[in-house]
């Protein structure tokens, strides 16, 4: 039957009025909604079940990328890092080594004189701990001049510095960017006495320390960032403070023998790990017959290959045949004493450098 026309229009009639009209009619719904989702879950699974498998996906060509494709896909490099692999050596520079916020890092001590009045100029944006580090170098070698003039070998006119005729200019490469700590004393005294001496350094030698005014080199940080820069950048040799020593345990086992992250990178004082260099060679130069004894039986308990010499004189023949690792040189002899011995070689040594058949004879001179 048709229901009355009530006041919402015709066969709609309110809840209140009716409410058998509505009976079931929630129920009804439910079911058909169900029934609904039912047949939708079954249709997407057949879908799924009934699908084609996909296509297989091909294999990715293989892609080398060698060194010559790598500034095609990252660009042209942005940091420049220094490198004394192979680089000449210079009178009056020095590589030296220092420690960033990102690393370590190599950087050069350049240093030249002119006539002037004694003032001592530094530039490449140095802080003040460099600038003091450069006067303390200065200081030392001028007050100690003869001293270190009988130590190296050199006549010693050569560290007369006339403060009042001569201008000192150190100057540290990358002007542009800030440079400051304790650790460049030992690299600015070394540039500066290369160039009173003229003897130049070999680039692949990079050293660090602070130096005081009584000649004693103080130990720094950043041991670990600089060594391993040094070995990147092709060092062969590092100079440290004799303090840091502990600090190349941290280093790895390939720096510490010498080898370099690489393969190639640098000793650190005779090997890192406190032991001799394979096959070192040392000379021990000493009258005293007991003592000499007594030293080639304790150097070669270590593992050195010790060699002796009886006098000055004999110890100068030797040092001119072959190479040594480190020399112990007695001061007081007969025939010739230990500072003629000495200064004669670095006479030698000089020449040979001039003539352009330099060899590096010795790590060190010890006297005793």
């Amino acid at each position: 039957a048709a229901a009355e026309e009530g006041p919402y229009g015709q066969g709609v009639v309110p809840y209140e009025e009716d409410p058998s009209a509505f009976a079931g009619k929630g129920e009804e719904a439910s079911q058909a909604n169900a029934a609904a989702a039912a047949a939708k879950e079954e249709g997407a699974l057949g879908a799924a079940t009934t699908a084609a498998d996909p296509k297989p996906v091909p294999p990715f060509p293989k892609l080398v990328v060698s060194p010559e494709v790598v500034p095609v896909i990252l660009g042209r490099p942005r940091f420049r890092h220094e490198a004394v692999a192979g680089a000449p050596a210079r009178v009056g520079v020095v590589t030296g080594m220092a420690w960033t916020p990102a690393g370590g890092d190599l950087l050069f001590v350049e240093c030249s004189r002119m006539p002037g009045k004694g003032h001592l100029v530094t530039t490449g944006q140095l802080g003040e701990v460099m600038k003091e580090s450069a006067a303390i170098a200065m200081a030392w070698i001028r007050a100690n001049g003869p001293g270190i003039a009988a130590l190296v070998g050199c006549p010693p006119r050569q560290l007369r510095v006339d403060a009042h005729a001569t201008d000192f200019h150190v100057h540290v490469p990358a002007g542009a960017t800030p440079k400051d700590g304790p650790s460049a004393g030992v690299a600015i005294a070394a540039a500066l006495l290369s160039l009173l001496t003229g003897r130049a350094v070999p680039a692949a030698t990079a050293v660090t320390g602070e130096v005081t005014l009584s000649g004693l080199v103080l130990p720094v940080g950043g041991v670990k960032e600089k060594v391993l820069a040094a070995a990147a950048g092709g060092a062969t040799r590092v100079l440290l403070p004799a303090d840091n020593r502990a600090d190349l345990d941290e280093l790895p086992a390939s720096v510490r023998a010498g080898g370099g992250p690489g393969g190639g990178g640098p000793g650190a004082g005779g090997g890192g790990d406190g032991g001799p260099e394979k096959n070192a060679r040392v000379l021990v130069i000493e009258d005293e017959n007991s003592t000499r004894k007594f030293l080639i039986k304790i150097l070669e308990k270590f593992g050195y290959q010790a060699a002796a010499a009886r006098d000055g004189a004999e110890g100068l023949a030797r040092l001119q045949e072959r190479e040594y690792f480190v020399v112990f040189c007695d001061l007081n002899m007969p025939v010739m004493d230990g500072f003629e011995c000495v200064q004669r070689f670095r006479h030698w040594e000089a020449d040979q450098l001039r003539r352009g058949q330099a060899r590096l004879k010795t790590g060190g001179l010890g006297g005793g």
